[in-house]
């Protein structure tokens, strides 16, 4: 008797497969940052591969963490290929990420998608209404919290990051400022705290990988978020935060 092959039904299947991150789609290739255009509240997605390279993706000093953070490569659930409708297995290619992917071959399968959590078995609506747990607290997060206290007022953090690697099986390392905005990536993926790092550790409005700074970055105003026009129409005693138009 044959094994059953998983295949994605069209909507499932368009959700997974988005290659960018958008208001309307719930998938992020690899990550995303939103940057204001022009200055304008407005927002743009851009694409960056500094995840792969935290993870050392392919190489021989892949994090541990990577496969259980992303769909990649050739899919399989339950250790079961997942096919594409047309009968081919999905195969996710984390490095095809460009910032147009329009008519590429690539275009659905470009990046890597999100496998960190726990799929809800009993889910419906077909998939979309999970009724598992959430994270809320990671006691991982407080040791890395503690490390870097540590590191930033002159002391060894070693201990407390290591704790966290061990537990992923992954080697010591010494605890620096780079070393733990590492560790917070690879630990803390899909997570939510990307950007709040990156702003504490002064980076969220420098260039890395693709993105580069917009116009008048330099003061770092994109740390605050815009507020929305319909607020201020709302509210005329408002004034828009510092930078945007």
């Amino acid at each position: 008797m044959r094994t059953p092959k998983r295949i994605f039904s069209p909507s499932r299947w368009t959700r997974l497969s988005t290659p960018i991150n958008s208001f309307i789609s719930s998938e992020a290739v690899i990550t995303a940052t939103e940057v204001p255009i022009n200055r304008t509240p407005k927002t743009a997605l851009v694409l960056h591969f500094q995840p792969l390279k935290t993870y050392g993706y392919a190489t021989p000093e892949e994090d541990k963490r990577y496969r259980i953070n992303f769909f990649s490569d050739t899919v399989r659930v339950d250790g079961k290929l997942v096919y594409m409708p047309d009968g081919e297995p999905l195969v996710y290619y984390p490095t095809k990420v460009a910032l147009s992917l329009t008519a590429s071959k690539y275009e659905k399968t470009a990046g890597a998608r999100m496998a960190k959590y726990e799929i809800d078995r009993a889910a419906f609506d077909d998939g979309r209404l999970q009724d598992n747990d959430i994270v809320l607290f990671r006691y991982a997060d407080v040791l890395l919290m503690k490390s870097e206290a540590l590191v930033r007022s002159g002391r060894n953090g070693d201990n407390e990051l290591n704790l966290v690697r061990h537990r992923a099986e992954m080697p010591s390392r010494h605890a620096t400022l780079s070393t733990l905005l590492d560790e917070r990536l690879l630990e803390l993926m899909w997570e939510g705290w990307r950007r709040n790092d990156l702003i504490r550790f002064g980076l969220f409005h420098k260039a890395y990988d693709l993105r580069q700074p917009i116009e008048g970055e330099s003061s770092a105003f994109t740390t605050l978020f815009p507020i929305p026009t319909n607020v201020l129409k709302l509210n005329l005693n408002l004034k828009q935060n510092p930078g945007y138009k």
